[in-house]
């Protein structure tokens, strides 16, 4: 992947991210019309009076008092913005796809499978595509996908990256074709995906949620020979875990308390960024398993299914979407920030009390392996999960 691939796609994972966070921050206005009714009442009192024995007089004066009441107009419904969301949602999903096919073959269909997954939620066929109602003609998208991808990983691997990726925007027409009502089309694909995409927020978050404690790590260890970097660590690392922790521990009714703390968008918005640069760091440990332009690829392509799958559900004002992520963003980073906080003292504490250079190796196999960390991770998050009675998925 070229230096100018690379700073493209940088940038359009930075715009998406301040797409989702310009539709978080305008709130419902996005998609409500708040009529304001406004009521008066004039009262009357008495503002001086006299009584001298012989005289009496008042004087009245007036007073208002002022009523008004918000109620939500009639929702907004722009089409161009579902119609530009999703374009760009597609087109990062082409892009992940495009990806995927320089994976080794296990994973390889592990993605495809997980996007035939998808494809069958989206229940095509309820919409009449190409007039037919059987669900067998979902073969047809699915096919029309699958057989590049399988070309380009098996037997035309020298196929170059741009290629693959125009390619696969240009399949993505055939399911369009068979599309006899664009707006009806829209709708039931906006319905039947909050699933499919509600995923790839979770596998994106999975990639990212650690990375604000390896930042911490970085930016201590960074300068070789540094004095109780074991004990910067810890206090920056506790300082904010805690504070996720506390929000949790408020939002979950376990313990009121009114201290400071993230906003979990802003949180997600913080690691997303942080993300983009450490992510490289994490590539030698997988350089075993794929590239870094491969890795970088799926990170990108992820990260904007994610965003804009928030903006475009937050400028629809569903809540649903919003609570459930806003959960899910607090359970990943509480649980793979811990185990990750862990998983380097139990690991590095020596190195760090001696000042070594701990970001270089962070990732490098020990005696408590890093995927186990990441294990302990994904184990810590369900129990959240099911702790809180599945209710993120309820709320979808």
């Amino acid at each position: 992947m070229n230096k100018t691939i690379k700073r493209t796609l940088t940038i359009l994972f930075i715009a998406s991210l301040g797409i989702m966070l310009l539709a978080y921050f305008n709130g419902y206005s996005n998609s409500i019309n708040w009529e304001v009714t406004t009521s008066g009442e004039v009262i009357q009192f008495p503002a001086w009076e006299m009584d001298s024995g012989l005289v009496e007089h008042q004087i009245i004066a007036e007073k208002y008092l002022l009523q008004e009441s918000y109620a939500g107009g009639e929702i907004k419904r722009n089409l161009n913005l579902d119609y530009l969301f999703l374009g760009g949602i597609w087109i990062a999903l082409c892009l992940v796809l495009t990806g995927a096919s320089y994976l080794k073959r296990y994973a390889f269909f592990v993605v495809v499978a997980l996007f035939a997954l998808l494809l069958n939620r989206l229940n095509l066929h309820e919409v009449g595509l190409f007039g037919y109602s059987n669900k067998l003609i979902l073969f047809v998208p699915f096919l029309s996908f699958l057989i590049p991808l399988v070309v380009f990983h098996e037997y035309k691997k020298e196929t170059a990256w741009w290629i693959r990726l125009s390619i696969l925007l240009l399949v993505s027409a055939v399911p369009l074709l068979g599309v006899d009502n664009a707006n009806v089309f829209v709708d039931h694909f906006i319905a039947h995906s909050l699933f499919g995409f509600t995923i790839c927020g979770l596998v994106f978050l999975f990639l990212i949620t650690e990375e604000i404690v390896f930042a911490i790590l970085y930016v201590i260890t960074s300068s070789r020979g540094g004095s109780n970097n074991h004990l910067h660590f810890i206090l920056l690392s506790i300082i904010y875990l805690g504070n996720i922790i506390l929000y949790y521990l408020n939002k979950s009714g376990i313990y009121d308390n009114s201290f400071f703390f993230f906003d979990p968008f802003i949180l997600l918005a913080v690691t997303s960024i942080v993300a983009l640069w450490s992510i490289k760091f994490k590539a030698k440990f997988l350089s075993g398993h794929l590239s870094e332009a491969v890795l970088f690829t799926l990170f990108i392509g992820l990260g904007i299914i994610s965003f804009l799958f928030l903006g475009h559900q937050f400028i629809r004002g569903n809540d649903g979407v919003f609570e459930a992520f806003h959960y899910f963003i607090v359970y990943f980073h509480i649980g793979f920030g811990v185990l990750f906080f862990l998983y380097i003292i139990a690991i590095f504490i020596d190195p760090l009390i001696k000042g070594f250079e701990i970001y270089k190796i962070a990732y490098k196999e020990r005696i408590f392996p890093y995927a186990t960390a990441r294990l302990g991770g994904l184990v810590a998050v369900a129990a959240f999960f099911f702790v809180a009675a599945q209710e993120p998925f309820n709320l979808l």
